[in-house]
């Protein structure tokens, strides 16, 4: 293990991260030694993370998405493979095109929560008080996609007939509040620290 950290210090902690993601004050001291070797651990992304901790380079390691409260691996991968096979995710609607058995209310809470949609349309505020409405859209959407299969019409008309719901106007959630949902979900805090403005 030694050889491994010296030479492979990357995939070593995420390896590390990843067999321990379901103990958290195992995740913060890997996070720690991460951060002592100069090594970013990225935010949870629903366009760059896995289901596991991921080396993606030397100095860089995707956040394990099935760490998440209340995701589970079966949910973390199944937007693995989602985005592999379609693309990147523009929106939360997108996210709920995956299976509703799969990703449920519970599940977006926490990815929302965790900042793991930070990286599409709208912001977390939004995204949280859409989240009903996001997963019956997803739901309308794979019927749809079902019966538009047997359809002439096709694949056009489907997306023409389900445009996507409008982003509410509405007030980010302030830096206070976003921290103490990350900490509700991940354990700890990841984006900051709420005594971080009494450092000095």
């Amino acid at each position: 293990t030694a050889w491994l950290k010296t030479n492979y210090p990357a995939e070593f902690l995420a390896a590390n991260l990843s067999s321990e993601m379901d103990n958290t004050d195992r995740v913060v001291t890997l996070l720690d030694s991460a951060h002592n070797m100069q090594i970013e651990i990225l935010p949870p992304d629903v366009n760059t993370s896995y289901s596991d901790f991921r080396s993606l380079d030397k100095k860089h390691i995707a956040y394990g998405l099935a760490s998440l409260k209340n995701m589970g691996v079966r949910a973390a991968t199944a937007i693995e493979v989602f985005r592999l096979e379609n693309g990147n995710f523009e929106t939360v609607f997108d996210v709920c095109c995956i299976d509703s058995s799969v990703i449920n209310r519970k599940a977006m809470e926490s990815l929302i929560q965790a900042g793991a949609c930070d990286s599409l349309k709208g912001h977390r505020a939004q995204h949280f008080s859409l989240i009903d409405v996001a997963l019956q859209w997803g739901q309308k959407y794979n019927m749809e996609n079902a019966s538009s299969q047997e359809s002439l019409f096709g694949q056009d008309s489907l997306i023409s007939a389900l445009s996507q719901p409008v982003l509410p106007n509405m007030d980010k959630w302030s830096q206070e509040e976003c921290l103490n949902r990350e900490k509700e979900t991940l354990g700890f805090y990841l984006s900051g620290d709420p005594l971080e403005k009494y450092l000095d």
